[in-house]
């Protein structure tokens, strides 16, 4: 779980010469803030977490303690939260009473809430990455047609992606769609990969046992470069152990 700490940013003071009390989020190596709303007017009002000599200490306080108790809850409901980072989590929160329909904001909140195990997700999101730099974060996936979904395998295609790797990512695209489809993001009706025929997944040769490739799959990995190494082998291997079966994504 992520540490939650209200902290008071010295080096960030306002025109007016106001502090804000922020939430500090530490999780997986990295820190993010969110801005709690409460303010004070000098160092010595902020002490341990909590505000002190103002007459209105005792309302800021409780104000404090709500935000946090419902950044917690909020929290809490996120299934696979180590797989996420600070920031995504920090994205999560402050878009959570909103409807996402781009398409960064669908594929956190979609991993946040698929049965996907935490390799599967690190996974899933090697394939969003390559779908983000062609289309952005901040598309809208309401503008998905046919025309966009062939220009974005085009653009695979011509960066090295075999056919299996291609069908892999779209498939995730797809679910993306799906999955904004079921929660009422997008009408029912949007289909845009309806009339899209999926790249066969080629069969080839794999030089790795079954027992070796889940090995692989399950292992541990601390280093950045070796863990990004071990997904792009993943992203290859073809047959039975497609990643596609390995993260459940099944092209609709």
């Amino acid at each position: 779980m992520p540490n939650l700490d209200l902290r008071v940013l010295y080096n960030k003071v306002r025109k007016d010469n106001i502090l804000d009390i922020k939430l500090s989020i530490a999780h997986n190596g990295d820190t993010r803030y969110i801005n709690t709303g409460v303010t004070i007017s000098s160092k010595g009002q902020f002490k341990n977490g909590m505000v002190v000599k103002r007459p209105d200490a005792l309302f800021k306080n409780t104000q404090l303690r709500l935000f946090v108790s419902r950044v917690e809850e909020y929290i809490s409901k996120i299934e696979y939260i180590n797989a996420l980072s600070a920031s995504e989590i920090v994205q999560m929160i402050l878009h959570k009473d909103q409807i996402p329909t781009d398409i960064r904001g669908l594929f956190n909140e979609y991993i946040s809430t698929a049965r996907l195990a935490e390799k599967s997700i690190c996974l899933a999101k090697c394939c969003y990455t390559s779908i983000s730099v062609f289309l952005g974060d901040d598309y809208d996936i309401k503008k998905l047609g046919y025309a966009k979904i062939m220009a974005l395998e085009k653009y695979l295609r011509s960066i090295g992606n075999s056919d299996s790797t291609i069908r892999t990512k779209m498939a995730l695209l797809s679910k993306l769609v799906v999955y904004a489809r079921r929660c009422k993001y997008v009408p029912f009706d949007f289909r845009p990969f309806e009339e899209y025929v999926y790249p066969e997944a080629g069969i080839r040769d794999v030089w790795l046992t079954t027992e070796q490739v889940k090995k692989l799959r399950d292992l541990d990995i601390d280093a950045s470069m070796e863990s990004v190494t071990r997904d792009l082998i993943m992203l290859e291997i073809p047959n039975k152990l497609t990643p596609m079966k390995l993260f459940k994504l099944t092209p609709v």
